[in-house]
């Protein structure tokens, strides 16, 4: 019976995650796993980079820090999800729709679009040209209105693969292949969150600068392949 409650919304659960972060976002407030995942990739990283100045050594250091972390978080989330399955399968779906949800950042995306949008509708270019300054790297000191929109929506469409678009495909094949399976538990959230733990060490370590250049090769490689079929996806 509880086998067959859970099985039935695997995929509801994605989709009512979407809902949820449409609904509520990021609060401030809350701890957010990312937060997690970026303390200790801090931690691993001014531990790690010290004692081996090598690159191979840094190389085989990163491939430890993506297995640890991608790895550890995908298994951590499994077992938060089976033990609240085996409490009630609707608690177990319920934290599944929670912990893919804070995978997302579609409301964020939303607020920060409409963060410099406000004030670019009200004419005010230089108040609209500082709240860019927060979001893209570029100089934005002399950017005109068309820069501006042009400027939102390139780096809206390319944090949406790794904010939205990716750990949705991830949450999704992980509910699938827990139907197909018949696990104790869904695969969702962790798939998801082990996508988004990927994600992080590749926005944090993953340059081609130093010191991250050879620590972080590995987590970029991944990221890429993980990435391709879901931005492919995203253009569609």
């Amino acid at each position: 019976m509880g086998l067959s409650i859970h099985s039935s919304h695997l995929f509801l659960s994605v989709v009512l995650a979407v809902l949820v972060d449409q609904l509520i976002g990021d609060p401030s407030r809350w701890l957010h796993p990312v937060q997690m995942m970026g303390w200790v990739i801090q931690r691993y990283v001014s531990w790690v980079l010290p004692l081996n100045s090598h690159p191979r050594h840094r190389r085989w250091a990163g491939v430890v820090l993506v297995c640890l972390l991608v790895g550890g978080c995908g298994v951590v989330t499994w077992g938060f999800v089976h033990v609240a399955a085996m409490v009630n399968p609707w608690l177990g779906a319920s934290i599944t729709t929670m912990l893919v949800a804070s995978c997302l950042a579609g409301r964020s995306l939303q607020e920060a679009a409409n963060d410099v949008l406000t004030p670019l509708q009200d004419g005010n270019l230089s108040l609209a040209r500082h709240r860019l300054s927060h979001y893209v790297g570029r100089d934005t000191t002399h950017l005109s209105r068309e820069e501006i929109l042009r400027a939102i929506l390139e780096t809206i469409t390319e944090n949406a693969v790794d904010g939205v678009t990716a750990p949705l495909f991830y949450a999704f094949l992980g509910a699938g292949l827990s139907s197909v399976c018949i696990v104790d538990a869904s695969l969702a959230a962790p798939w998801a969150m082990a996508y988004k733990a990927l994600s992080t060490l590749d926005s944090m370590v993953g340059y081609q600068q130093e010191p991250y250049r050879d620590i972080g090769w590995f987590s970029a490689r991944l990221e890429d392949f993980a990435t391709w079929l879901p931005c492919r996806l995203h253009v569609l």
